[in-house]
Parts: structure tokens; C-alpha cells; sequence
């Protein structure tokens, strides 16, 4: 969609409304209101022909090997130091 392409269509969704109040804390702090972040989600779907979004508060998980790497590190680090 381009900037002036204009929004004429509504889409209507019933939601929990502790899932909405939830929802709409979370992208509020993203920095994104729940219309913006449909659109964006509508946009992304469109573009890619998948559901290929990713945001979250929560940091990445650390991989079982990246954790091992880290954990060597330390115990190299400790042993220099040392």
C-alpha cells in the first residue's frame, strides 16, 4: 500500500477484553497503537504471502550452543584473570 492509497475498508474482530486491554499495553510500549499494528501485520501478510512478523517485549532465547560458547568464555575468562 502507498502513502496515498486510501483506507476504505473496515474489518471487524470480537476479542476478549482482557486480551485487547493486554494487547494494547503491549503495543503501546512498542510504540504502536492496535490499528496501526493490524495494518502493519495486513501489509507484511500481503508482501510476503506468510505471517512472517516478529515483535516482541521478550529477548531472544539463547540457543544451547550460544550458551555453551558463553559458558566457556567464562570459565576461559576466569582462568586468565587468574
Amino acid at each position: 500500500m502507498t502513502a496515498t492509497a486510501i483506507k476504505d475498508s473496515v474489518i471487524q474482530i470480537r476479542v476478549k477484553s482482557t486480551t485487547k486491554t493486554k494487547v494494547d499495553k503491549i503495543l503501546s510500549q512498542l510504540g504502536m497503537s492496535t490499528s496501526q499494528a493490524i495494518n502493519m501485520f495486513l501489509s507484511e501478510v500481503e508482501r510476503t504471502e506468510s505471517v512472517p512478523l516478529n515483535l516482541s517485549l521478550q529477548p531472544k532465547k539463547l540457543s544451547p550452543e550460544l550458551i555453551e560458547i558463553i559458558r566457556k568464555a567464562r570459565v576461559e575468562t576466569k582462568c586468565d584473570s587468574q
